[in-house]
């Protein structure tokens, strides 16, 4: 093969997504990221009796939200 004259395409370098997704997939990364989840995790479960009282409230809450909204569609409509 004659490669006198022709374009060559150059070597292919890695652009910023290649970079960050190389980042992400490092050891060391997810080793972080899994303690910080870890972590998280430990967080909420420590919340989850208040959360389970609140509950009840978030329930009514989003329920009378609800009626707002058909209230405000019926009225408009």
């Amino acid at each position: 093969m004659d490669t006198i004259g022709k374009k060559t395409d150059p070597p292919n370098e890695p652009d910023e997504q290649d970079l960050i997704d190389r980042d992400l997939a490092s050891p060391q990364f997810v080793s972080y990221s899994a303690v910080n989840q870890a972590r998280n995790l430990r967080d909420v479960v420590k919340t989850l009796p208040e959360l389970r009282e609140m509950l009840p409230k978030a329930e009514l809450a989003l329920n009378l939200l609800i009626e707002l909204d058909n209230a405000i569609d019926y009225h408009a409509g």
